[in-house]
Parts: C-alpha cells; sequence; structure tokens
C-alpha cells in the first residue's frame, strides 16, 4: 500500500492478526519437500510443492498452489539412514568446520521429487533428510541460518 510509515499507523491490532496455514503434499505420512532444490539435484526447477493461506478476520486474503504432483504408484521400500545416523554424518562433517555455535532448529524426513522424464515431467520420490540450523561464527560475531540435505539411502549431502 502507499500509506506512509509512521508511529500511529505502525501499531498492531487484534484486527490485524492472520493465519499463515501451509499444507504439503505426500505419502505414507512423509512429506514432499517444500523448498527448492539446486537442479543438478532434481533434474527440474518444478519443486517445492506446498499450498498456502492466509486467512485472516476478512477471510482468505490469499491462497497459493505450487507445484503439485499426481502421486500414481509407491515404489519398493528401501532401508534410510536414521536420525541417529544421520546426525552423526552432520556433525562429523561439521566438526572440521570452525563454527563457534550451532544450533539445530529443525529436522525433517522429506520426499524431494527428482525429474526422471522431462518431455512427460514423471518424476520420482528420493527419500532426504533436512536440517536447518543457526550457526554463530566465532570471528564474525554474527548468526546465520542454514541448512543441509542428505540422500537418506546414501548419507551424501546433497546440493542446495
Amino acid at each position: 500500500s502507499n500509506i506512509p510509515y509512521n508511529e500511529e499507523n505502525a501499531k498492531v491490532t487484534k484486527q490485524d492478526e492472520a493465519y499463515n496455514i501451509v499444507l504439503l503434499q505426500g505419502a505414507n505420512g512423509v512429506p514432499l519437500f517444500p523448498y527448492e532444490m539446486s537442479p543438478s539435484v532434481t533434474n527440474s526447477t518444478f519443486v517445492g510443492s506446498q499450498c498456502s493461506v492466509l486467512y485472516s478476520a476478512l477471510g482468505i486474503e490469499n491462497m497459493g498452489l505450487r507445484n503439485l504432483y499426481d502421486i500414481e504408484a509407491e515404489g519398493e521400500a528401501q532401508h534410510i539412514y536414521s536420525l541417529g545416523e544421520i546426525l552423526e554424518i552432520y556433525y562429523n562433517e561439521r566438526a572440521k568446520e570452525t563454527a563457534a555455535k550451532e544450533k539445530i532448529i529443525k529436522v525433517g524426513l522429506y520426499y524431494l521429487p527428482v525429474c526422471v522424464d522431462e518431455e512427460h515431467l514423471k518424476f520420482e520420490a528420493k527419500p532426504i533428510w533436512y536440517i536447518l540450523s543457526d550457526v554463530e561464527y566465532g570471528t564474525l560475531n554474527d548468526t546465520f541460518r542454514e541448512w543441509t540435505v542428505y540422500d537418506a539411502v546414501t548419507g551424501e549431502e546433497l546440493a542446495c
């Protein structure tokens, strides 16, 4: 809007409250990865599936659907790294860095859609582990939000 900023119109009231609801598509209780990844990993730019709704006292103010998939069949069961095993890999890799402090904010198991047929836009789901953390580097005295993704089958770190 073109309303000029001043202290009076900067106050937030009960009428300004709103809810941002995000729904994730998935299979067997595991959601599809809602964020974008490197096309070198996904073979596509069509990733980041989610439905988001902004709801306030006025009703639905905004709604968006992004990259929904037709889930046709389930593949074969695969053995994946456990949460403990992935965290061990993560911390062993981070021990080599000079991070002063790190706080893990979120860890999640997701399916990453990987394009296997570009002409027909067919995807297969790759199980991945996602780790989001706040890292404070001692020399910079600043905190950075970082995320790391691992192939849940091989334990290999993937390009974000």
